[in-house]
């Protein structure tokens, strides 16, 4: 949630200050609440539109605590209901919290690498200079599942946005 219009470096650096304000004990959504909104406010400063995935935080923590006993929801439907979180996150943690790979997270390395390979035809050229410009990652994501095995699709995140990250940067 936090990634969402930001920058890696900056959304690793919030990850490490929600920890390190959590610490000794593991970040969780019952450790959290326990903070002030102004703590919250100062560990995601980083992100792009910081106060309000703070304030999102904070709802989701509630969230958690009062539906879910503080873990997360079991299915799509439950994490999508969650306060900012949008397809790519519910992709995300369906794969990676409950190993349940129901599509292909794609991020802005995913979107990217994936039309430069040719996988998929989604950008579109507009501006003077011609350039690639992004249409909707969704498109991505479709064209991907259609065409990528589903044996796959959990896989096809981690490789192209750990390449995008150190190789394919631009």
């Amino acid at each position: 949630m936090l990634s969402s219009q930001t920058r890696d470096e900056a959304t690793s650096a919030a990850c490490r200050a929600l920890a390190q304000l959590c610490s000794p004990l593991p970040l969780s959504a019952a450790v959290l609440r326990t903070k002030s909104e102004e703590q919250i406010l100062d560990a995601v400063r980083p992100v792009s539109f910081y106060k309000t995935k703070a304030t999102r935080i904070l709802k989701i923590c509630d969230v958690l605590l009062d539906r879910y006993g503080g873990d997360i929801p079991p299915d799509a439907a439950g994490l999508l209901a969650l306060p900012g979180v949008g397809p790519k996150v519910m992709t995300l943690v369906m794969d990676l919290a409950w190993q349940d790979s129901v599509g292909i997270c794609v991020d802005t390395h995913v979107h990217r690498i994936s039309n430069r390979l040719g996988w998929v035809k989604t950008w579109k050229r507009s501006g003077a200079d011609g350039r690639a410009r992004s249409q909707v990652p969704e498109l991505t994501r479709a064209a991907l599942e259609a065409w990528l095995p589903r044996p796959l699709w959990s896989e096809v995140n981690f490789l192209l946005v750990g390449f995008g990250q150190e190789v394919s940067t631009r």
